[in-house]
């Protein structure tokens, strides 16, 4: 064979594993909910909605007299009141937030560990599915997002370990770019197989947002996150393909070819990856047809969809999913809908066995790519008889692809993306909250905004599942959520609650202490000045 390149090319030298994050996320997660608590949305409320100024406002502030100054600092106290006695509640008070949406993602974890407890080689007997509802109503309240993931998972008796926790919250809050001038962050699904540190064993999956922005093209609405759930679900489920230790990095880059090459345990690591990610999706569409009723058709969307990225290199399946089309087919997919679930796992672990990674086709492959294209040939000749090589060749055409183009997010939006941009623009979350919520519970607090979080919530979730070609409305929910998360924290509830003829001071217990307010009964004014998004389009 050819004397080998000293370095990997292109596509594997990009290859980085780390299957926990540093403890340095800690702090940016931190970081995030106090970001997304004091940097208002578009369209911040200006006047029906009071909001108290925060230390970066005070130069807008007028002159004061000493009672304004007296009142305005009384007002702050009870707002941080409110806010603190709602944080201890935080375990509870969040199930407000709850929607439909949260109700499924239990019933997954319930189906999960059925199917758990008939498998005597689990590792894990039970399933917890975070939920992206009560981890909003906890970053609005201002609690730290691990302490909000650590508290989630004490309320089912999971304790994980540091490390764990902290991936775990990093996905639970990842930071998205959004087209129509509103920040977001949403959830980018996860899942921590082994997540208990005692005897029991646990499984936690960061699921899919509802309103999430990942699209697989060709899937519905429902079949885009019943595959994410389904696919994080079958990370529970895999009792096969080890996952990689926990603090565990990979990198390629920069690595001489001989090293890697040399590096046995690493061809078997990055080959397991591959294919606990392919089991993930074969198993999920599999499980999308036998009880979805859905068609073929989703295995061919879903594998033109990962092989449409070619630097993800862990998640292609593509080879995978098209022989596992090639059994059902065959099977006949009527007789493979009958099957039970331990006869329809051997269809998947089958088609990941027969065409999935293997450390030699990894090897192979690492090879094919650090060699030049002068001698190819002569490798394809040596290696013309070796199955896993022909496997290898069949990956590399899928890296080899052109990176899909990036959209830019400074372009001009488009006729419709403009008309969305509108309706967002249009749409006050802050009003919409303080109109709910005292629908609800007859008064303005951070429990009865939570409240009708959840309800509003519900009802733009209605709409979007009746018409999910609506960009509109997975936007108008990223902005409510935004609302929720900047308002909060805030929020004036004295004015607030004046504006409904409620007095907050004598309704909530926890607020004895300011029965007797300040000399003067207002607090200065203060127009909100957070600029908007310049317009789009």
């Amino acid at each position: 064979m050819q004397q080998q390149p000293n370095t990997l090319k292109t596509v594997w030298r990009k290859l980085v594993l780390t299957t926990a994050l540093s403890t340095s996320l800690l702090a940016g997660g931190t970081a995030m909910a106090q970001s997304k608590t004091t940097t208002a949305p578009d369209n911040a409320p200006q006047g029906t909605v009071m909001m108290l100024p925060q230390a970066a406002d005070t130069a807008k502030l007028p002159s004061m007299t000493p009672a304004q100054a007296a009142e305005l600092t009384r007002r702050v106290r009870i707002t941080t009141t409110l806010v603190t006695d709602a944080q201890k509640k935080f375990v509870t008070l969040s199930q407000q937030a709850e929607t439909s949406y949260s109700k499924d993602l239990v019933k997954q974890g319930k189906q999960l560990e059925g199917r758990l407890a008939a498998d005597p080689q689990a590792k894990a007997k039970t399933v917890t599915v975070l939920d992206p509802n009560r981890f909003d109503a906890g970053v609005a309240l201002g609690v730290s997002p691990v302490l909000l993931v650590r508290d989630l998972l004490g309320e089912k008796g999971i304790e994980a370990s540091g490390p764990d926790l902290i991936a775990m919250t990093a996905h639970m809050a990842s930071q998205q770019p959004y087209r129509y001038g509103i920040q977001m962050y949403t959830q980018d699904p996860l899942t921590i197989p082994d997540a208990s540190t005692d005897k029991n064993g646990a499984c936690v999956i960061v699921p899919s947002s509802d309103h999430s922005p990942y699209l697989v093209p060709g899937f519905t609405y429902n079949q885009r996150l019943s595959f994410i759930n389904r696919h994080e679900g079958w990370h529970c489920l895999d009792d096969r393909y080890p996952t990689a230790p926990v603090g565990q990095s990979i990198g390629l880059q920069g690595r001489p070819i001989a090293d890697v090459l040399a590096d046995k345990e690493l061809m078997q690591t990055i080959a397991n990856q591959t294919r606990k990610e392919a089991l993930a999706d074969v198993g999920a569409l599999g499980d999308m047809i036998r009880f979805e009723g859905a068609s073929l058709d989703v295995l061919d969307a879903a594998s033109t969809w990962r092989a449409a990225n070619p630097h993800d290199i862990l998640h292609i399946s593509s080879p995978v999913i098209d022989a596992f089309k090639a059994h059902v087919a065959a099977y006949g997919i009527e007789n493979f809908r009958k099957l039970p679930d331990n006869v329809a796992a051997e269809f998947y672990y089958g088609a990941v066995e027969e065409a999935g990674h293997t450390a030699k086709s990894v090897e192979y492959s690492l090879l094919y790519e650090a060699t030049s294209r002068r001698e190819q040939m002569a490798v394809r000749a040596k290696l013309d008889k070796e199955p896993e090589f022909h496997k290898a060749l069949k990956y590399h055409q899928i890296y080899m692809r052109a990176e899909p183009a990036q959209a830019d997010p400074a372009a001009p939006l488009t006729t419709a993306e403009n008309a969305v941009y509108q309706q967002v623009r249009a749409y006050n979350g802050f009003q919409a909250l303080d109109a709910k919520a005292f629908e609800l519970d007859g008064k303005i607090t951070p429990a009865s905004l939570i409240h009708a979080y959840g309800q509003l919530q519900e009802g733009l979730l209605a709409k979007l599942k009746a018409d999910p070609e609506n960009a509109a409305t997975p936007a108008l929910m990223t902005k409510l959520q935004q609302s929720l998360l900047y308002g909060i924290t805030r929020m004036d509830y004295v004015a607030a609650n004046a504006r409904h003829g409620v007095d907050i001071v004598k309704q909530e217990p926890s607020l004895a202490a300011f029965a007797k307010p300040a000399d003067a009964g207002k607090a200065p004014q203060v127009e909100n000045k957070t600029p908007k998004a310049a317009p789009r389009g």
